[in-house]
């Protein structure tokens, strides 16, 4: 399985071990990717990990054997949600990674 992280800056900056997905098949990891280079980048791609590069029509064009795209945060707009769902693209968030850290920071502000 070919795994490509396209944006590892924007999740680390070094503290995170992502050797971790190595168990899971061969893994590129890009600090950043643009819009322009995405295409090429995931074009082997049977999985991407991303944060903030955007997944459209254009750029999903050449990866023909992609199953899965997972989001290391929580929303889904940068993800064309139609297209993976036409092309049967699994697409998996961090869904409430931040539900508690979120709730103390308000009781946080009210007590302040």
């Amino acid at each position: 399985m070919n795994i490509v992280i396209t944006d590892a800056q924007t999740i680390t900056n070094g503290d995170l071990d992502l050797s971790v997905f190595e168990k899971y098949g061969n893994v590129t990891v890009y600090p950043l990717t643009s819009y322009e280079e995405t295409k090429e980048r995931i074009a082997d791609a049977d999985a991407v990990l991303l944060n903030k590069t955007l997944m459209d029509k254009e750029t999903l064009s050449l990866a023909t054997h992609l199953k899965y795209i997972g989001i290391f945060a929580t929303g889904f707009n940068m993800v064309d949600l139609d297209y993976c769902r036409e092309h049967g693209i699994t697409v998996c968030n961090a869904g409430s990674y931040s539900t508690d850290a979120v709730a103390q920071t308000v009781f946080g502000f009210l007590f302040a």
